[in-house]
């Protein structure tokens, strides 16, 4: 696997196990459609979970933060499997996901 989405993956694993949670703090129903068939990584929960998951609140909240001041671009340097685009609901924002081509050229499975 390339060492790129190696590290988007588990990223993406994290938010998919958080969603499918009781307690869940992120809404991604697209997360474990983004693991493109590495399922894997949802087995064994990792103590990872709830970090990822509070890295991707934090950034959820800084692009709120700039939308509710006029901001409507969103730049997204190493995007991996984010999915915030769809996510955050902002259809009057436009996101752009700059990554390695490896990482963004990935199939994504149905699940």
């Amino acid at each position: 696997m390339d060492p790129h989405a190696y590290t988007a993956l588990p990223i993406a694993a994290a938010r998919a196990i958080d969603y499918d949670s009781r307690e869940s703090m992120i809404n991604d129903p697209l997360a474990k459609k983004l693991l493109a068939g590495e399922t894997k990584l949802l087995s064994g929960a990792s103590s990872n979970v709830e970090y990822m998951t509070m890295r991707a609140l934090i950034g959820d909240a800084l692009v709120r933060e700039q939308h509710a001041t006029g901001t409507r671009q969103v730049v997204s340097i190493g995007a991996g499997m984010d999915s915030r685009a769809f996510r955050l609901g902002l259809n009057d924002t436009t996101f752009f996901e700059v990554d390695n081509q490896v990482s963004s050229s990935r199939p994504i499975c149905p699940a």
